[in-house]
C-alpha cells in the first residue's frame, strides 16, 4: 500500500516535472516579490529554513527526471534565486546573502534528493521486476 502511494507520487511528479516546475517558478517569484508588510511575518528567523525547503522542492522534481545536465539545472537556479534577491529592494523587500545562500543550499540538496531517489527508486523497480 504504502510503495504503490510512493510510486503513484513519484509517477505524478516523473509526468508532470515541468508544470510543476514552472508553478514552483510562479509561486517563489510572486511570493519573493510581494512587500513584505502585507504578508504576515511570525516568521523572524525561520525565513532561512523557508528558503531552503522552497528551492529544495524547486529543483527536486527536475532533478528526479534525470536531466542531461545537471550544472544547467543548477545555474539557471541559482541565476533565479539571485536576481529575486537583487531585485527585491525595489518591491520593499530586503537583499539579504544569507537568503541567497539559502537558496543555493536547498537547489543542491534538492538535486541530490532528486538524483538519490531517481536511481534507488530505478533499482528499486528493476529489483521488484526481477522477483
Amino acid at each position: 500500500m504504502l510503495n504503490e502511494l510512493i510510486n503513484s507520487f513519484l509517477n505524478f511528479i516523473y509526468l508532470r516535472w515541468l508544470g510543476l516546475t514552472i508553478i514552483l517558478l510562479s509561486t517563489i517569484l510572486v511570493l519573493s516579490l510581494y512587500p513584505i508588510n502585507n504578508l504576515i511575518t511570525s516568521t523572524a528567523g525561520n525565513d532561512k529554513i523557508f528558503h531552503l525547503l522552497s528551492y529544495l522542492i524547486l529543483s527536486f522534481p527536475m532533478s528526479y527526471k534525470k536531466p542531461t545536465s545537471y550544472r544547467l539545472i543548477f545555474i539557471f537556479f541559482v541565476c533565479f534565486g539571485g536576481l529575486i534577491e537583487i531585485v527585491q529592494p525595489i518591491f520593499s523587500r530586503s537583499r539579504e546573502l544569507l537568503d541567497f545562500i539559502s537558496n543555493t543550499i536547498g537547489i543542491i540538496l534538492g538535486m541530490i534528493m532528486g538524483h538519490l531517489v531517481k536511481v534507488s527508486h530505478k533499482h528499486w523497480f528493476i529489483f521488484w521486476v526481477s522477483w
